[in-house]
């Protein structure tokens, strides 16, 4: 019955173990009592994640070695028709494939190859948190018809003419020729 009963997974219930084995629910509640059923499916949990991980992060391993051979050949390969051409060859590398090159690399030591980088002035960020703070005080039904309010419609209102705001700020505080005049004008 055990066998039964760990093997239904999170839909795990001494009913649907009673049913199949035509027993009472009570009588299989006591199986389970008498026989330690909690801590042998904790247990068996335990042991078939560690095998599951373990064996995860082998196969990446193996992957990822795989993947920084063939890269590591492919290049070799490529260097060695260089020297064997006099470094003259109908392709000449250009500077996107240099990049693409690397970030490649990276992709496969497990480095990041782009990023995305946001600047908010503390000011326009302190103003956001309040203004989202508040917009989740609110009631989210009307006090008094009780009716629902479209919460996320009002939250993006909200960013929308928050954003607009310190865009406008911003431009107020950059000169006309782009240049902030916190930093002199160099970037």
């Amino acid at each position: 019955m055990f066998e039964s009963y760990f093997w239904l997974g999170e839909s795990r219930s001494f009913h649907r173990v009673a049913k199949e084995f035509r027993a009472s629910t009570t009588a299989v509640a006591n199986a389970a009592k008498a026989f330690g059923w909690a801590d042998r499916v904790r247990e068996r949990d335990a042991r078939i994640s560690t095998i599951v991980a373990k064996r995860s992060e082998s196969e990446f391993v193996e992957m990822r070695t795989r993947q920084l051979r063939i890269a590591r050949e492919t290049q070799e390969a490529y260097e060695a028709r260089l020297l064997r051409q006099g470094n003259v060859t109908p392709y000449e590398p250009t500077g996107t494939d240099a990049i693409r090159a690397m970030q490649h690399e990276a992709l496969l030591r497990g480095g990041a190859t782009s990023r995305t980088d946001v600047t908010v002035s503390g000011e326009t960020a302190d103003a956001l948190v309040a203004a989202i703070q508040t917009i989740l005080r609110r009631p989210r039904h009307c006090r008094a018809c009780g009716t629902l309010q479209d919460l996320g419609e009002e939250i993006g209102r909200e960013i929308l003419q928050l954003s607009q705001r310190a865009a406008a700020a911003q431009a107020e505080a950059t000169g006309r020729d782009g240049s902030s005049e916190t930093d002199g004008g160099d970037r």
